[in-house]
């Protein structure tokens, strides 16, 4: 019942924006790791590909979506895949 009260909803929306938040810089600190430069934009456009192309479940398990995202989206913003 808290999600219908406006507090309950904006508690609900908050904390859907930390999760994305999260993610962002989760993606950020791997990209930074492994390359060793990162991008803030490249991280957002990356989670953006990534729910975007698990939105239809094209494999079970949306197996190997995760890599062709990261190999599109990497490739398209010029790092090349033998840099990490």
């Amino acid at each position: 019942d808290a999600m219908w009260t406006l507090r309950g909803f904006a508690a609900c929306v908050l904390i859907a924006w930390l999760k994305k938040a999260i993610r962002i810089a989760a993606i950020f600190c791997a990209e930074r790791a492994v390359c060793g430069s990162a991008s803030w934009g490249t991280a957002i456009v990356f989670l953006a590909s990534l729910e975007g192309a698990t939105v239809v479940p094209l494999t079970p398990g949306h197996l190997g979506i995760f890599e062709a995202t990261a190999a599109a989206v990497y490739s398209t913003y010029g790092r090349p895949m033998e840099d990490g």
